[in-house]
């Protein structure tokens, strides 16, 4: 759930253009769902710094700071999905792994509902 998402829950409040992006929203969920799938430990609760040192270690600064991007806690200063695309190329050619091909699916799926938005997602 994104931050903003989570305010709104709390504080009973509306989602509108203001406080919402939600595809920003979507691009924070699947950043964060990155990082428990890169992380996963059985019987083991890490903070999102910890799972990010180690997904540093296995897998490279470059996806670290990648990802980092997709978290950005404000909304308004997180990439949006053209912005994560042009920099998943260049990532790609840099770092050979697994979620390069799983950036890309969902990257591109994102961008597909961005083009042609479904009437749900206007607020």
């Amino acid at each position: 759930m994104s931050p903003e998402i989570r305010k709104a829950y709390v504080e009973n409040e509306e989602l509108n253009e203001k406080n919402y992006d939600a595809f920003k929203s979507d691009v924070y969920s699947l950043g964060m769902t990155i990082v428990d799938l890169s992380s996963i430990s059985v019987g083991e609760k890490r903070s999102i710094k910890e799972k990010l040192d180690g997904m540093k270690k296995r897998y490279g600064v470059q996806l670290v700071e990648f990802v980092k991007k997709m978290l950005e806690f404000d909304f308004r200063n997180r990439k949006g999905v053209k912005e994560l695309k042009i920099l998943l190329e260049d990532l790609v050619k840099v770092v050979n792994c697994f979620f390069s091909g799983f950036f890309m699916f969902f990257l591109l799926f994102f961008e597909f509902f961005f083009e042609f938005p479904l009437k749900s997602h206007n607020f």
